[in-house]
């Protein structure tokens, strides 16, 4: 199952981006976080920011649309995001790659999840960096598998076996 945290783009430029969610009480995330007190799980926000960024960098080129959250830095949670509330999510691109087809390219970027109450209400209720990479396929041949994993699967097999 895929989920999509964006419910629009509002402005894009070539560094940065910014979109909002709606949060509603019917999201399936928020069915058991939590029953009584439902909020958005701070892991969501980030993903959010990391759908944010992808649709920024997608624009430039449309390979990009298989990056994955690479690291996290100095990422702080704020105020809670309930049901009713509005997500801006705002995206900068602080540094780009060298050689983006490079498979260990890193894109660094700075984000703010801005949990919106009413026209005058708002508040960061997430912000801090994080870098996308390219997501890392199976190898192709078996020569490239990593060994440690190679000899966990093999050990994994002759318990099965037994």
């Amino acid at each position: 199952m895929r989920f999509l945290f964006i419910d629009e783009i509002l402005e894009q430029s070539s560094s940065r981006v910014v979109a909002i969610k709606h949060v509603a009480a019917n999201d399936a995330y928020l069915q058991d976080h939590f029953r009584t007190f439902p909020v958005v799980p701070g892991v969501i926000m980030l993903e959010a920011l990391a759908q944010t960024a992808r649709s920024l960098l997608c624009g430039q080129d449309p390979s990009l649309s298989r990056l994955v959250i690479g690291r996290v830095r100095a990422f702080r949670y704020g105020a809670f995001v309930k049901p009713g509330d509005s997500l801006r999510l705002e995206v900068d691109l602080l540094r780009e790659p060298t050689d983006a087809s490079a498979a260990d390219a890193v894109w660094l970027c700075r984000g703010a999840a801005v949990a919106m109450r009413s026209a005058a209400e708002e508040y960061v209720a997430a912000a801090g960096r994080f870098a996308l990479r390219r997501i890392a396929l199976a190898p192709t041949h078996r020569a490239d598998a990593d060994p440690v994993i190679s000899r966990s699967l093999h050990a994994a097999a002759r318990v099965s076996s037994c």
